[in-house]
């Protein structure tokens, strides 16, 4: 674990024995701080940390990034946390993003990606398409870490777990803003015996898709795991998410074949045809 995951008044985190301990050393760091954000998506685990956090909630913003792209009743079930906690909504805007700079991917052909296509005056065929990492940290990260490094919280709280196995400092506001991940050593089956012996709600998709899905409908990050829960509950959402997946596999294979085209003749010595080369 990198130093910024929990550094400072967050290493104490890592060698706690269980979850009522961890919950009573987040109180006592929040006490300490005076004040505190918690990164909250209506996952499992910002729901369990607001549940660890209520007796010291008044001391506490729960800072929800709205993409505009998550499942249509995660805003419901996020808003409603408004009635006990301070919930602050940053607007991500996912839409808006994906109409200037295309559609995630996770193999990018560099020739529609909207930068590259900027340095060229002719057409280029295909869509728009952007490295999902550089939509996800426009939409989702930087928003909500804005919003953090302008309000100064004095604890900056993640709910990420190491066997995520996703590098979440990236997530994390700087500028001498402490952060603490409380969740980072838990395991999944500790977690969901938290939540069972708490009764803590979690969204509709849960427990059989355990994600909050900021963006439900991304056309990167898909799982075949979500593409079988939709099926069985959502057909016409599966749908959706295929066309959209549909349109980046077309455009990312069209691209490469074009490219080995370029390639295979450049190789051979022969002139290439002009319909063979692209931007």
């Amino acid at each position: 674990m990198s130093s910024q995951q929990n550094s400072g008044v967050g290493a104490v985190f890592d060698s706690l024995p269980s979850m009522m301990t961890i919950a009573d050393a987040l109180c006592a760091a929040v006490h300490e701080a005076g004040s505190a954000a918690l990164a909250f998506s209506g996952g499992k685990e910002s729901c369990v940390l607001a549940h660890m956090l209520r007796p010291v909630r008044d001391l506490v913003e729960l800072v929800w990034v709205n993409t505009g792209a998550g499942f249509p009743w995660m805003a419901d079930f996020v808003r409603a946390f408004s009635a006990d906690w301070r919930l602050i909504e940053v607007h991500g805007a996912r839409d808006e993003f994906e109409a200037r700079n295309g559609l995630a991917v996770r193999v990018l052909p560099l020739r529609l990606h909207p930068t590259v296509r900027a340095y060229f005056t002719a057409e280029t065929k295909g869509p728009l398409l952007i490295d999902w990492p550089t939509c996800c940290q426009a939409v989702r990260v930087k928003p909500g870490r804005d919003y953090m490094l302008k309000r100064r919280p004095g604890l900056a709280i993640f709910g990420q777990r190491a066997e995520d196995g996703y590098a979440m400092e990236h997530d994390a506001p700087s500028d001498g803003i402490p952060v603490v991940m409380p969740l980072w050593r838990v395991r999944l089956p500790e977690l969901r015996e938290y939540i069972r012996a708490h009764r803590i709600a979690l969204p509709a998709q849960y427990p059989e898709l355990e994600k909050s899905c900021d963006c439900w409908d991304c056309s990167a990050r898909w799982t075949s795991e979500k593409l079988a829960w939709l099926g069985k509950h959502h057909p016409s959402m599966r749908d959706r998410l295929m066309e959209r997946i549909a349109v980046v596999e077309r455009a990312a294979v069209a691209s490469l074949e074009q490219n080995a085209r370029e390639v295979d003749a450049g190789l051979s010595g022969r002139p290439i045809a002009a319909q063979d080369v692209g931007p």
